[in-house]
C-alpha cells in the first residue's frame, strides 16, 4: 500500500535528518507542492522558503497545462517573450 500525501509530508523530517539538513528551500508542482505545503505547515522551523506551482494534488499536471496553453517554439513572423517570461506573467496574472 502506498503512503498518503500527508504521510509523505510526515516522512520528510526524517529524510532531512538522514541527510544532516536542518532546513530547506523546497520546490514542487502538483502533489509535490501539496506535500511540501503540509510539511511547511507542520514544521515551519525546517522551511526557509517554498516555490509551489499548482498545489491542488487532483489538478491537471502543470506541464500538461503549459503544453496545451502555449505554442512551444518560435511563431512565424512573431517575436514574443521567452517561455519563462510567459510562465511568470501567466502565474502573476499579467
Amino acid at each position: 500500500m502506498y503512503p498518503s500525501m500527508d504521510q509523505l509530508a510526515e516522512m520528510l523530517p526524517g529524510v532531512l535528518h538522514q541527510f544532516g539538513l536542518k532546513s530547506v528551500i523546497g520546490m514542487g508542482t502538483g502533489a509535490g507542492a501539496y506535500i511540501l505545503t503540509r510539511f511547511a505547515l507542520n514544521n515551519p522551523e525546517m522551511v526557509e522558503g517554498l516555490v509551489l506551482i499548482n498545489v491542488n494534488p487532483c489538478a491537471e499536471r502543470w506541464m500538461d497545462w503549459a503544453a496545451s496553453t502555449w505554442v512551444w517554439g518560435p511563431r512565424p513572423g512573431r517575436r514574443g517573450p521567452s517561455m519563462h517570461v510567459a510562465v511568470c506573467r501567466s502565474l502573476l496574472g499579467e
